[in-house]
């Protein structure tokens, strides 16, 4: 499917017994498919290749990684616990809408108070101690896969103002994108850093 941008990355074929689950298996397990892609381009240097996954990833992002994995998170002295409700709000929802939807992304987050949750089967630790919920491998694949979009949403507007034939709506489209991304990007990087960063162990648990 990586070589197929007509194709959703997550659309895989599967043999899945689970009939009640949403979401295709590629999406089970933390990944970075994304990031993955971009530093093949580095190495390559195939725009017409990359440029062409900014949609799917687009896509990827919003229908699947904010519903299936952004959790709202209560923060106690004993514990910080993340719950599924609520996190459906006005702002999610709107960016959640499809690709070609006029967006408004919202100001940069403050201290989150939302994370990246995953069962710690699925979080390519394999069953660790620290058990499931807001885990810091999630949240850095979530920085970096935001990150690659920003990346995308850059170099197809480059591309855009060098074309002869350049498309003010495309360029519009491509800025609120920007907007929106840097806002992910913004509150994934504040979750690894301020969440997850133990100053007693020194490390990000």
């Amino acid at each position: 499917a990586a070589n197929n941008p007509n194709q959703h990355p997550s659309d895989d074929s599967h043999d899945d017994d689970d009939d009640d689950n949403p979401y295709p298996p590629i999406t089970d397990y933390t990944h970075w498919i994304g990031y993955a892609m971009w530093q093949r381009y580095l190495l390559d240097g195939n725009v017409t290749f990359v440029q062409q996954w900014l949609e799917p990833m687009v896509r990827l992002f919003r229908t699947v990684y904010i519903p299936k994995y952004l959790r709202n998170i209560t923060t106690t002295t004993s514990a910080t616990t993340a719950t599924t409700t609520t996190i459906a709000t006005a702002t999610t929802k709107h960016l959640r809408n499809t690709t070609t939807t006029t967006t408004t992304a919202p100001r940069s987050p403050p201290r989150p108070n939302q994370c990246w949750w995953q069962e710690e089967g699925n979080d390519a630790m394999e069953v660790s101690i620290s058990g499931s919920g807001c885990r810091p491998t999630l949240a850095a694949a979530m920085f970096g896969e935001s990150q690659v979009i920003l990346h995308l949403a850059r170099l197809n507007n480059n591309h855009n103002h060098n074309n002869h034939n350049h498309n003010n709506n495309t360029t519009e489209w491509l800025q609120r994108l920007q907007d929106e991304f840097a806002y992910w990007n913004r509150l994934s990087q504040q979750i690894v850093l301020h969440l997850h960063w133990n100053d007693a162990q020194k490390s990000f648990a």
